[in-house]
């Protein structure tokens, strides 16, 4: 049932085949074919950060730029969970199919029956306690810094990273100039001038 509830928006379009191909469905096969490659790229980064993380540690090699132990590149710099993003966006994106065909609904068509496979797949991942909650919840026990990037990275909509990782990068190079500042030299104590006893006058 949750499968056909997802794929409800190809029922509507095949509901009506008399509806000619228009703009909104230009747009729904751009996004759709977007969110498609996102999740891809975003799987596809994710598998090789895991590789090459337990390679180093199976070989016994420094960890590198993997020691905090989760990834924080690539779309992962965007927000914490891209996959998931563009996995939700998809359906979205599907949704409008059924819109661009003309399904009967409120507000012109744009709320239509079909609507209930997107909102319950993203019911079932961004409420509290949802996938995504249980997601932060195991990675913030396992990775200790995890905290500083869920500070400075956007939960699930993509955007630029926030002011707690470029403070913490600030602070990052306060620390390493305030280390290679070198000693300050030594002062030198002012000497004394030694006075001479006055000679009494001789005695004649």
């Amino acid at each position: 049932m949750i499968i056909l509830a997802f794929a409800s928006p190809a029922a509507a379009v095949m509901a009506a085949p008399d509806v000619p191909l228009n703009a909104l469905d230009a747009v729904a096969f751009a996004l759709t074919s977007l969110c498609i490659l996102g999740e891809a790229v975003a799987d596809e980064q994710m598998w090789q950060y895991q590789t090459e993380k337990y390679r180093r540690r199976a070989a016994g090699e420094a960890p590198g730029p993997y020691a905090r132990g989760f990834i924080e590149s690539g779309l992962w710099s965007l927000c914490r969970h891209p996959n998931y993003f563009c996995e939700m966006s998809t359906w979205w994106s599907l949704y409008l199919f059924s819109v661009a065909a003309g399904t009967p609904g409120a507000l012109g068509g744009w709320v239509n029956w079909t609507i209930a496979g997107p909102l319950f797949l993203t019911v079932l991942f961004v409420p509290p306690r949802a996938s995504i909650d249980v997601t932060e919840t195991l990675a913030s026990s396992k990775y200790p810094a995890y905290k500083e990037y869920q500070a400075a990275v956007s939960r699930i909509v993509p955007w630029f990273p926030g002011k707690a990782k470029k403070a913490a990068a600030g602070n990052g190079k306060a620390v390493k100039k305030v280390g290679n500042t070198p000693p300050p030299k030594p002062t030198r104590s002012p000497r004394l001038k030694q006075t001479r006893p006055s000679r009494s006058p001789a005695r004649r």
